[in-house]
């Protein structure tokens, strides 16, 4: 079809008025599905992911905004640039600029799966993970913001139900050796290994959701080595039975449950003044109930992320 064709087609949205007489403060597409170019770490990836794109429609009368434009323009900005903070800024401005006068914010929401290839604990293997992130940003009055969100997932072991392992193994520990005026270091060893483990305490694969807001950088990497190593207990890809003795050995000492994982992450994130806000919410999927712990912790910024 040639442009003077084009042209003669009716165009509803915009040749006809609004019926009530509204601004609207969020109009656009979600989960729309496009490849991002990313960054990990040296390396240039293409990976699938879906995409949000917003602006506002101030114009009262106007039936509806330029739609086709916002995809158009992700589009064109996502197939020639690597996914960044400023190329983020631009899009949001085309966004604005493709409205011919409508618009005055938009906003931008990607989700996808950072792969990352992760050493095991204590060999030299490698192993792949795919980290669920996201990142979001938003354009108001020229200000943008950026928030970036990640999921990591951990072991915790309760502390309550090591205690009571531990009572129970000291007991049958009594109860073999009590009246004993001594016992040699070999029989301590062969009672160990047959019979020392009276219980064992429960443990659950874990997740941590995690909302930074930054000003500068996106760099996931960083922020799930960050998570990773306040927590001490991340899954493991690829191990051997080294590695899988180093995270029992780890879950020992690391005994937690959802409050105190919670203020591990708080800890860590407080460490760094770049974090601007933060939103955490950690979630044990407990082997002992059908239910799950779950505890949510903000940063305290005033107008900033809240439970």
């Amino acid at each position: 079809m040639d442009p003077e064709e084009s042209s003669s087609l009716p165009d509803i949205s915009h040749e006809v008025k609004a019926s009530v007489l509204s601004p609207i403060e969020k109009v656009g597409m979600s989960a729309i599905e496009m490849p991002l170019r990313i960054q990990v770490g040296l390396k240039e990836m293409t990976v699938p992911a879906q995409i949000s794109a917003f602006v506002d429609l101030k114009d009262v009368e106007a039936k509806g905004i330029h739609m086709s434009r916002l995809y158009l323009s992700l589009q064109d900005s996502l197939e020639k640039n690597v996914l960044s903070l400023e190329v983020l800024k631009n899009l949001l401005n085309d966004f604005i600029s493709s409205q011919k006068g409508l618009s005055q914010s938009s906003f931008f929401r990607t989700s996808f799966e950072l792969p990352l290839k992760r050493k095991a604990l204590l060999s030299e293997k490698m192993g792949w993970r795919q980290y669920p992130v996201f990142v979001e940003a938003q354009m108001v009055g020229g200000e943008v913001t950026y928030i970036l969100g990640l999921q990591v997932a951990y072991s915790s072991t309760c502390p309550c139900s090591a205690a009571l392992a531990r009572q129970l193994i000291v007991k049958k520990f009594k109860e073999k050796f009590q009246g004993k005026g001594s016992v040699s270091a070999s029989e301590v060893e062969t009672w160990l290994q047959e019979e020392g483990l009276a219980a064992t305490p429960h443990a659950q694969r874990s997740y941590a959701d995690i909302k930074i807001q930054v000003k500068k950088e996106m760099n996931f990497i960083k922020w799930i080595d960050v998570v990773e190593q306040a927590l001490h207990t991340p899954v493991q890809a690829a191990v051997k039975r080294i590695d899988e003795q180093e995270f029992a050995r780890l879950n020992a000492n690391h005994l937690m449950f959802c409050e105190d994982a919670a203020r591990f992450i708080k800890e860590a994130l407080d460490q760094h003044d770049e974090v601007v806000d933060y939103f955490i919410k950690v979630e044990h999927q407990e082997s002992l109930h059908p239910h799950n712990a779950v505890s949510v912790l903000v940063k305290g910024v005033p107008n900033g992320f809240h439970v």
